[in-house]
């Protein structure tokens, strides 16, 4: 992999909160529907449920609104925000606090890399769909 080994099992975690600051950031490139607005709909349907989740979500998800982040992801100060409050809550110490470091020294090859996984993704997606009809090439086996 490309992340430093010091971040051993954080690794996955990271690659996870990185792939979603380049679909923040690229938005529109995959949805017709502005991200202001597809926010503004997650954190309404978290309010309008929040009597079914368990905390901590039920916590969580007014203050995610109120910050605003999901729309904060686009930029690498709200990665690196995001993943300080992560690093806080975990039980034991980690680097993972020092994840935005490593998003600034990769970021070239995370964003070529992201954008070479998601169009796959999305085309694996959609071939699990209950009318689809799979072939070898869309499940990577030839």
């Amino acid at each position: 992999g490309r992340i430093d080994p010091r971040f051993r099992h954080l690794r996955g975690i990271l690659v996870d909160v990185f792939y979603d600051h380049f679909l923040a950031l690229h938005w529109r490139r995959y949805s017709p529907e502005p991200l202001d607005a597809f926010t503004a709909r997650v954190y309404r349907a978290l309010a309008e449920h929040q009597h079914l989740f368990e905390p901590p979500l039920s916590w969580v998800a007014p203050r995610m609104a109120a910050q605003d982040w999901l729309g904060s992801y686009a930029s690498v100060e709200g990665i690196e925000e995001l993943l300080a409050r992560m690093a806080g809550r975990l039980s034991r110490p980690t680097p993972l606090a020092e994840g935005g470091a490593e998003l600034r020294r990769l970021y070239p090859r995370l964003e070529a890399d992201f954008a070479e996984f998601l169009p796959r993704a999305c085309r694996y997606a959609a071939g699990l769909g209950p009318t689809a009809t799979r072939t070898p090439a869309d499940s990577g086996h030839t």
